[in-house]
């Protein structure tokens, strides 16, 4: 195998652990939010590896609008946009 070829094996892979690793952080999130919640905190405290963590909530907000709600000249003037690359995997059947 070249070194082209392993590299985007290596590429597929990690790219697959890290999918595996996002859904167990947002179940994992889901049930520490839950709870913290329940509890009504808005912050814990937490002893992991002998190393202190805190996980803090915050309510962050945005505003958005939509295309279809705007007129179409209003969107032409302000709207803003912006190009960025990506690479997405999928498995050939």
């Amino acid at each position: 195998m070249s070194d082209k070829e392993d590299n985007i094996s290596k590429f597929i892979e990690i790219k697959l652990k890290l999918d595996e690793l996002q859904k167990r952080h947002d179940k994992y999130r889901k049930i520490v939010e839950e709870h913290m919640i329940q509890q009504g905190l808005t912050s814990i405290e937490h002893t992991f590896n002998n190393q202190n963590y805190k996980i803090k909530k915050s309510i962050l907000s945005r505003e958005s609008i939509s295309k279809k709600e705007l007129p179409q000249d209003i969107w032409e003037k302000y709207c803003k946009s912006s190009s960025y690359s990506t690479l997405r995997i999928s498995k050939i059947k």
